[in-house]
């Protein structure tokens, strides 16, 4: 295990951060300076985490003991970088989504290098070519956190052809089949995707309506979100509409190629695609738009 440190944007206080192969961990006491919050508002942030429908924190990959068991005292509690994010999301805190970036990208120069030393990866450092280097690796982050902000996200930028349209009975067999995975591990019950009306066949025409021959939402990523945010936001099935929304948000993408970046990693993990969902889940109505198009952006 390698110890680092995060520089938290705009100051000149450090955090103590640790690597190895499986993750970047943090101390669990670090949370509150890192994201900028409270510990009643981590502690609020915790238990509301705990008790939704799609996740259990003491089931959470992130909660499993580093590699090594001798991090020292500045790691007694430690928590990755998903669940940092995940936080983040559910605090609104924008230090959570840029500390994901941050530790996503320096844990993949650590996994390709593992026997050199990274040194100190610091997010204000004096050596202006690293600085220079610093701000355009991560560019793409910090100008997707100004838009949102200022709710200027773009929109229908990922303009692939579609290529595979998602029609009812295709989507319930695939349901059906997620769900006989997770009744098997004994994580879903009888009731998970059972239709309550005919809103979800609705939702899935929606999406895929046209007007002269073209699509009214032209682009993967611009159908993708609809499909996210309407299915856990219409509440179609009687049990696991999260969960339903997120697999059939991947599966899309999949079916597209568009799930995938060119080296064929992820363009989401499993973490992160779980944050969104719970985003989604408890946004307000008035935040459509912005999630919507948040959704796509993180997809390009």
């Amino acid at each position: 295990m390698q110890k680092i440190f995060y520089t938290l944007p705009g100051t000149e206080k450090e955090i103590a951060v640790y690597l190895d192969h499986a993750d970047v961990w943090v101390d669990r006491k670090m949370i509150p300076e890192l994201l900028g919050c409270s510990i009643e508002e981590l502690d609020r942030a915790e238990l509301e985490y705990a008790s939704s429908e799609e996740w259990q924190l003491k089931n959470h990959n992130t909660f499993l003991a580093p590699e090594d068991g001798n991090a020292g005292p500045d790691l007694r509690d430690p928590v990755g970088k998903e669940f940092v994010l995940s936080l983040g999301f559910l605090m609104q805190k924008q230090a959570g989504l840029m500390f994901y970036h941050w530790a996503r990208d320096t844990h993949h120069r650590f996994i390709q290098n593992a026997d050199s030393s990274p040194g100190r990866h610091s997010a204000s450092t004096p050596a202006t070519q690293d600085v220079a280097h610093l701000i355009e690796s991560y560019l793409p982050c910090f100008i997707l956190l100004n838009q949102y902000d200022s709710h200027r996200l773009p929109i229908g930028g990922a303009a692939s052809p579609i290529r595979n349209e998602l029609v009812h009975s295709r989507a319930l067999s695939a349901i059906s089949a997620l769900k006989e995975r997770l009744v098997g591990r004994n994580e879903a019950t009888t009731l998970f995707g059972h239709e309550k009306d005919e809103s979800f066949q609705g939702t899935l025409q929606s999406i895929a309506q046209t007007f002269g021959g073209q699509y009214l939402y032209p682009g993967i990523g611009e159908q993708a979100a609809h499909l996210l945010y309407s299915v856990i936001k219409n509440h179609s099935f009687s049990d696991g509409n999260k969960r339903i929304g997120a697999f059939l948000f991947t599966w899309f993408l999949e079916i597209n190629q568009y799930l995938r970046r060119p080296d064929g990693s992820l363009k989401m993990d499993a973490m992160a695609l779980t944050a969104l969902a719970l985003l989604v889940a408890q946004s307000r109505p008035d935040d459509r738009e912005d999630i919507l198009k948040l959704i796509e952006s993180l997809i390009l």
